[in-house]
């Protein structure tokens, strides 16, 4: 009999949204019954994720855990054929946008309150392709975890053995500091409304060639060593307020920087536990002075606020959480970088007809201020440059769409 799995601080911050991405493959078959068998043999070595999300009435004050019911790989994983309605060339031929793709294509909504399952994946079969959809809760893993579960299902396909993945709740402990709500402005009390605005989602390309402009551009007046993401953080940062000027020029504006704490930690953490490991890097500054800097000051603001997430601040967030599970993320421009995860070099053996993903897509609409960047790789394995998938008000999304800087360093995709 399975144990209930009670869930940590960091988990408690997202409590309310399903991480989903859909994965296309160019193949007209599909192995169900391999998908099937690699699904239940994660899940029986990893329980969490068969599992359902609730509250833990036990923790008062919002915290979670992951209990009854238990769902089977066969209640997890939803097989349906769209051939009749989907055209996978059409779809592939509008770059996958979400007008291409049936609106039920996900197998759960991203707005979902406990209780709600921990995973739930749909295969959609259409004409000449496959859209796979996998939605995990965020409350149980962020998205190197989402990318670790991904990695583990595809060598279950190819007939490999694979280790349990890790969700040891207790790597973080109970964190350490005094754990002040002053000392972290990138978490706050929930903001229900935000989450009624209305948000239009935008992609864009940034090829090889403009991140290496972009970041040569970040490496002057004295900066050195800027990586490309912060020039590429710093500089969407500063047109999107070019996009929505402010009432107030003065007015703060804060940004927000999702940062892996795996690697920050002593001992780190492995790649393949699945839990949210996700610190917030806050940046602030005002309209005035992001509008009149050069790209170069504001990457340095930037650099400096990832540079503060330490193994001492991060647990000084965690006590902060362990005290106070009901705060969130601060509402402002926030980003969540996915460059680096392996998605679309997946080998997933006969699962998708010998194929693998050629596109990765995310059809759900958070509050306007979320900005993804995709993994590398969209264009076949030598492409290094990046979809960066911005929600913004629509307002400021069709500002952003007729802003020459913008369209000097990236083309749209929808």
């Amino acid at each position: 009999m399975l144990c209930d799995i009670p869930l940590a601080a960091f988990d408690t911050s997202y409590a309310a949204i399903y991480r989903g991405q859909s994965l296309f493959f160019p193949s007209g078959t599909v192995d169900t019954v391999r998908l099937r068998d690699g699904l239940a043999k994660l899940v029986n070595s990893t329980p969490i994720l068969a599992g359902t999300l609730q509250y833990d009435t036990s923790r008062p004050g919002g915290w979670l855990k992951v209990g009854a019911p238990w769902w089977s790989a066969d209640e997890i994983l939803n097989i349906v054929d769209n051939t009749s309605r989907v055209d996978y060339a059409t779809a592939r031929a509008g770059n996958f946008a979400p007008d291409t793709i049936a609106e039920d294509f996900n197998p759960k909504p991203y707005f979902a309150l406990p209780p709600q399952p921990v995973m739930r994946a749909q295969v959609n079969i259409v004409r000449g392709g496959v859209a796979f959809a996998v939605f995990i809760h965020h409350a149980t893993c962020d998205a190197q975890g989402c990318a670790a579960v991904l990695r583990a299902w595809a060598a279950l396909c190819r007939g490999e053995v694979v280790a349990p993945l890790s969700a040891d709740r207790g790597v973080f402990g109970t964190g350490e500091g005094a754990g002040r709500e002053e000392d972290h402005p990138e978490y706050a009390r929930p903001q229900l409304a935000t989450s009624l605005l209305p948000s239009t989602a935008i992609l864009w390309y940034f090829s090889e060639q403009a991140l290496a402009a972009l970041k040569a551009r970040a490496n002057v007046d004295g900066n050195v060593g800027i990586s490309t993401h912060v020039a590429l953080c710093a500089f969407i940062w500063q047109r999107v307020v070019a996009a929505s000027p402010a009432e107030d020029p003065n007015m703060a504006v804060n940004m927000l920087n999702a940062v892996d704490s795996r690697r920050r930690m002593n001992p780190t953490i492995p790649s393949n536990w699945l839990g949210n490991a996700v610190s917030i890097a806050h940046a602030r500054s005002t309209a005035r002075e992001l509008l009149s800097a050069p790209l170069s000051r504001t990457a340095q603001l930037i650099r400096t606020s990832i540079e503060d997430m330490t193994a001492a601040r991060i647990l000084d967030a965690v006590a902060l959480l362990n005290r106070q599970p009901e705060l969130a993320m601060s509402p402002a421009l926030a980003f969540s970088t996915w460059a680096r995860l392996d998605t679309y070099e997946l080998d997933w053996g006969t699962a998708f007809g010998g194929t693998r993903c050629e596109r990765i897509r995310v059809y759900w609409a958070p509050p306007p201020g979320m900005v993804f960047i995709f993994p590398m790789g969209a264009n076949g394995p030598s492409d290094k440059g990046v979809e960066v998938m911005l929600h913004l008000t629509p307002e400021d999304a069709a500002a952003l769409d007729k802003d020459p800087t913008f369209a000097k360093y990236a083309s749209k995709v929808y």
